[in-house]
């Protein structure tokens, strides 16, 4: 099997990602050294609203864009162009925040499992 070379776009994004892993754990350890409840809560708290912003924002967990022909009758050309276009720049930012949450995601998770399960073990 030929191997190819990942696009500039896959290279810049997984860039992205690994500073976002760096910042977001960087970010969680002064949380956690300082011993912030407030500080835990607002990192909780971001990282729902961050989940549910892009699933709205992504319109659920439907990855397909809409054809005009799909659209109602009743609409004009223009509304459906206007829908479309407003559907492709949700998927566009929920693919941004996408970068943001998953590190925190991860992060929330180890938290949870060293919290209920590993705690009691004093690892």
């Amino acid at each position: 099997m030929k191997m190819t070379k990942p696009s500039k776009q896959a290279t810049g994004t997984l860039i992205k990602l690994v500073i976002s892993f760096i910042v977001v754990i960087g970010v969680y350890i002064l949380i956690i050294r300082a011993q912030s409840m407030i500080g835990m809560t607002v990192f909780y708290s971001l990282t729902g609203l961050l989940l549910i912003a892009c699933v709205i924002l992504n319109g659920g967990l439907n990855k397909d864009i809409p054809t005009p022909e799909m659209l109602r009758d009743s609409w004009s050309e223009q509304k459906k162009q206007k829908f479309i276009a407003a559907i492709v720049k949700g998927k566009k930012l929920a693919k941004s925040i996408i970068i943001l949450l998953l590190p925190m995601l991860v992060v929330v998770m180890i938290d949870v499992i060293y919290l209920f399960w590993l705690k009691d073990l004093n690892l």
